[in-house]
């Protein structure tokens, strides 16, 4: 049960700030975030990498194009699914189309995948994609976040990241990376009276219900937090922390780059 929050032009000075977590079962293997320097067309591509499924949860590039995607909770329809998920984020971060006509090639193939959203942007659009409501949402400037449910949904963690990512990118504070990445390390569980409803017992609700996640019975948690930074001048510092089974830091891997001014 993923988490991304992302504020766009909220901060004159910072006109994209983003952080994320990867919840995912230790087990599954993957490979930490940096360019993608071995596979053929990649070396602009700047992201972890799925080593069972190929694709990838988040990535970015030097020429301003993002992309993110969470899972949904699962359905009957997701058993017929074949491809993965992942796979969506990286065919659009290493191809030439924009964040609205990439969502409108795929959306007549949804069926392929299990559930999910999808997060598409670069230097002048963000597009929302959610497979269930087969919905393309182009964003205005403002602060939003999601796990496996709707865009802004009512869940706790959603609810606390956003208000969270709100108050930083509204102060005088000069943001960097770290500070997401500390914003993403809060364990707090939700009161049981403000879980939602789900397929999940409200035992397991209540431990995937924190922003970061930590369920050691199943050997599954927060993987990893990323965050990213774009100020006005086009510079970008992206840092991915990650964590062990116990959700103690681990590796952390730091890249700043430039890109073209983002203005509003």
């Amino acid at each position: 049960m993923c988490l991304i929050t992302f504020a766009y032009r909220v901060n004159d000075k910072y006109p994209l700030v983003l952080s994320a977590n990867r919840d995912e079962f230790f087990s599954r293997k993957s490979r930490e975030a940096q360019f993608w320097k071995d596979e053929v067309g990649c070396s602009n591509l700047l992201a972890g990498k799925d080593l069972e499924a190929g694709g990838t949860w988040i990535g970015v590039t030097k020429g301003g194009k993002f992309a993110a995607i969470t899972n949904l909770r699962s359905n009957s329809e997701d058993d017929q699914a074949s491809l993965s998920r992942g796979a969506l984020t990286l065919e659009y971060l290493t191809g030439k189309e924009s964040p609205l006509n990439f969502a409108k090639t795929i959306v007549g193939n949804l069926s392929s995948y299990r559930g999910f959203n999808l997060l598409l942007g670069d230097k002048q659009e963000i597009v929302f994609m959610n497979s269930k409501e087969k919905s393309i949402l182009p964003l205005e400037p403002g602060v939003y976040a999601f796990s496996n449910n709707t865009l802004n949904s009512n869940y706790p963690k959603v609810v606390k990241g956003k208000d969270k990512l709100a108050k930083l990118v509204n102060t005088e504070t000069e943001l960097n990376p770290d500070l997401l990445i500390d914003m993403m390390r809060d364990r707090t569980t939700a009161a049981d009276n403000s879980l939602p409803s789900t397929i999940l017992s409200k035992a397991l609700e209540k431990k995937l219900s924190a922003i970061f996640v930590s369920d050691t019975d199943r050997n599954y948690g927060t993987l990893c937090t990323t965050a990213f930074v774009t100020n006005s001048s086009g510079k970008t510092q992206f840092i991915e922390q990650n964590y062990d089974e116990l959700g103690c830091p681990t590796r952390s891997h730091y890249f700043e780059y430039s890109q073209p001014s983002i203005t509003n």
